[in-house]
């Protein structure tokens, strides 16, 4: 919604799709910057890397570079 009312941090704009995964489950939370948001990001795959959600999320990430190749579009960046 932010980016829609254009009302969030500039760099909401550069989310990627892995990135947009996470900030729905930190829904509530507010990340004051770029910096930040990038170091929970990492931290909440490295402790989703060992429960079961991992197969999905690996899912996920195939799900979308798949669709980017479809429709020859530029895949996720690395994370």
């Amino acid at each position: 919604m932010a980016q829609l009312d254009d009302d969030g941090p500039d760099w909401f704009h550069e989310l990627d799709p892995l990135d947009t995964l996470f900030l729905g489950t930190a829904f509530l939370e507010e990340f004051h910057e770029e910096y930040e948001f990038g170091n929970a990001r990492t931290a909440w795959l490295r402790l989703m890397r060992s429960t079961g959600h991992w197969r999905g999320i690996e899912r996920f990430v195939a799900e979308v570079v798949q669709a980017s190749e479809d429709f020859d579009m530029p895949s996720m960046r690395a994370t």
